[in-house]
């Protein structure tokens, strides 16, 4: 089991009350889930790992960061305010940490060139917001049809600079010390989606356009092909293409 220190992820981020260690689970979103308010639950090992929508995530036996916190109780319809913010909590703890220079996918990826690392999942719990984050710290391996849209903070054998404790201290930090202020504009200066041609299913209806913008709250704004605009607040978005 990778050793995560608990006493440095405690000291850095005090509005936790407690931080719960799991050799192994099925998922610490689960765990969260049934859990008590500002507890996160950390693992480097999860069985039953799943995503937005339920889909099943890769969580690799080695190399990789999966925790989930209970925020307490929060209103569902932050659910992607509470995304937005996450993401931008990442970005900058990776920014500060290293020399790396993610970017954002809208809404929940956050990426290293054309590649992910962070997937973030918001939901609510009987006892309040749980926010799960699954990071490819230093995964050396992938699925052959992940291997072409997944990679790893430290890849290729590269020697990590940090330690994983040290990185999730400075994202649950980050978290906190943005939350007031103004982590959209954080989000949008890493999104990469922004300007780009999308594709998206709303109503039973396959529509494309251009991501213009993003509301106050994190929506995305689209300039669809037949005229109107439409606000995105979940769901898939494709890229037409990737810029170089």
């Amino acid at each position: 089991m990778t050793f995560f220190d608990k006493a440095q992820i405690l000291e850095h981020n005090q509005w936790l009350e407690d931080l719960v260690l799991l050799d192994t689970t099925p998922s610490t979103q689960l765990e969260a889930r049934g859990g008590l308010a500002n507890t996160l639950y950390l693992t480097d090992h999860q069985t039953a790992t799943y995503g937005r929508f339920g889909r099943k995530y890769y969580a690799a036996n080695t190399g990789g960061i999966y925790m989930s916190a209970n925020l307490g109780q929060s209103n569902y319809e932050k659910h992607v305010q509470y995304t937005i913010l996450a993401a931008s909590a990442v970005v900058s703890a990776i920014e500060k940490l290293t020399t790396k220079k993610p970017t954002i996918k809208w809404v929940n990826d956050v990426y290293l060139g054309k590649k992910k690392i962070v997937g973030i999942l918001a939901e609510s719990g009987p006892s309040g917001m749980i926010l799960g984050m699954g990071i490819n710290f230093d995964i050396q391996y992938f699925p052959e049809e992940l291997s072409d849209r997944a990679t790893s903070l430290y890849p290729n054998q590269e020697y990590p600079s940090i330690t994983e404790s040290d990185l999730i201290s400075k994202i649950w930090s980050e978290f906190r010390r943005l939350e007031n202020l103004n982590y959209l504009e954080i989000y949008k200066s890493h999104c990469f989606v922004l300007g780009m041609t999308v594709s998206f299913k709303q109503n039973n209806h396959d529509l494309q356009g251009v991501a213009i913008d993003l509301t106050p709250q994190g929506e995305l704004i689209v300039n669809c092909n037949d005229g109107i605009q439409r606000i995105l607040n979940s769901g898939e978005i494709s890229l037409k293409k990737w810029t170089e």
